[in-house]
Order: structure tokens, then C-alpha cells, then sequence
């Protein structure tokens, strides 16, 4: 919502959004009531700019919007007769009051610098509290990945909005290279009914999409017996 310094709704304020992972910008206009809506956003940062003649500019740097999550962001704009533009710092909220389940979200940052071996992102539901990984188990069967006791079979799998579990033997359908995964969200309980199928909780996926500037990636992979340490106290002394 838009308003004055008095509180009073700004009528066709016009708010610009951009970021790296747009093609181009985002511009939509404040209604009769202040009120504004920027739906389907992919995950990421952006910069929000609010701006009305006869107001101050204010703009918003670094706002970030995580894997099925809403902001709701009230900008209230004062009267000026020179044109002035303020910026914001935006600051994720520690606690989301909007939602009521529980769970965490793995940031890119924690994709990209988190060791993982074998390089299958769902190691890294092991940081969510309440998801056990059984690495007795085949990371496919029904007793791999419990979460909050449930048997593993119970969760349910979705990649950018459609499912991906395997209905025969629990767990992911179809595997993913860490490196095609932007983010991704587990939810261990509370979570709304539009996650269906899923008594034991959700793996919410989002992979990652092109932009406007060319890039890649490489990586390489090496194991050598010579860089292990064994766990069993001395065996190699003679017997």
C-alpha cells in the first residue's frame, strides 16, 4: 500500500521493479486505495522504486523474496517540492508472521559453499529442524529421509510447482544436480492445504532460469584413498 505522511492513500503512484533475474522491469500503479500487486516473482533480490509528482521518491535496494514466501510492504511517501529520492536498505524479518508453518529455506549461498558428497541437494535438508537422514538407508527408499517421524514415503516432492515424488518406493522421482537448484524449501508442519499429498511434509523446489548475461559453470570431481583417515584405532600395528 502507498500513502502520505498522514496516512491517506496515494492514488496512481507508480512503483518500478527490477532485478538480475527479470528480463526487463516491472512497473504497476497504486489504485484508488493505495493498493498494489506484483504476482508470480521468481526468487531473488530486487529494487523497488516508488515514485508520485510532488512526493519524494523512495526506493527500496536488496529486497529479497525467497521460495513461497509474500512481502507485504507498506511505502509511505512524503510531500516535496524538489525532487528527492530516498533509499531503503531493505532487511529480511527474522520471524514471518504471515505464515504459520514451520520449516526453513536453503538459500543459494548454502547450495554453493555447503560440502556435500555426491552433490544431490537434499543433503541439505539435514540444516532443517526435524529431518533426519537414515545413511543406512537407500536415499530412495521409503525410510531415508523421515521427517518429524514420518516415514519418508509420506513427504512430498515438488519441482517449480509440479510433483516429484516416486509413489512406489518414497523420496524424489527424478534426481537433480545441485547445480540446476536456485532454492528450496522444506516444510515440516502447518503448512496450508494448498500442499496437498503430503502428510509428511513438502520439499518445495525452484530450479534455476536464464538471464540476460551469458554465464557458466564448472566443476570437477577427485577422490583419492591417499586424503582418508581410518576410524579404527590402530590397525595397522602388527598383530
Amino acid at each position: 500500500m502507498v500513502t502520505d505522511s498522514e496516512g491517506l492513500a496515494i492514488d496512481g503512484a507508480r512503483i518500478t521493479l527490477d532485478g538480475p533475474v527479470l528480463a526487463q522491469e516491472i512497473t504497476v500503479t497504486s489504485g484508488a486505495h493505495g493498493s498494489y500487486r506484483i504476482a508470480s516473482l521468481q526468487a531473488g533480490t530486487y529494487n523497488l522504486r516508488v515514485a508520485k509528482t510532488g512526493f519524494t521518491t523512495k526506493v527500496y535496494a536488496g529486497l529479497a523474496v525467497s521460495l513461497n514466501r509474500f512481502l507485504v510492504l507498506t511505502v509511505r511517501l512524503s510531500i516535496s517540492t524538489v525532487r528527492q529520492a530516498i533509499t531503503v536498505s531493505a532487511k529480511t524479518p527474522l520471524i514471518d508472521s504471515s505464515t504459520s508453518s514451520t520449516g526453513a529455506t536453503i538459500l543459494p549461498l548454502e547450495i554453493q559453499q555447503m560440502p556435500i558428497n555426491g552433490r544431490n541437494y537434499l543433503d541439505l535438508m539435514q540444516l532443517v529442524p526435524g529431518v533426519a537422514v537414515n545413511r543406512q538407508k537407500d536415499p530412495g527408499t521409503d525410510d531415508a529421509v523421515p521427517i518429524l517421524g514420518e516415514r519418508g514415503g509420506n513427504a512430498s516432492f515438488l519441482v517449480d510447482g509440479m510433483p516429484n515424488g516416486n509413489g512406489m518406493n518414497g523420496g524424489s522421482a527424478a534426481p537433480f544436480d545441485q547445480d540446476s537448484i536456485l532454492e528450496f524449501q522444506v516444510l515440516t508442519s502447518g503448512y496450508k492445504a494448498e500442499f496437498g499429498h503430503g502428510s509428511g511434509g513438502v520439499v518445495n523446489v525452484v530450479t534455476k532460469s536464464g538471464t540476460n548475461q551469458w554465464h557458466g559453470l564448472a566443476s570437477t570431481f577427485h577422490r583419492n584413498n591417499a586424503f582418508d583417515s581410518s576410524d579404527i584405532a590402530g590397525q595397522n600395528a602388527p598383530f
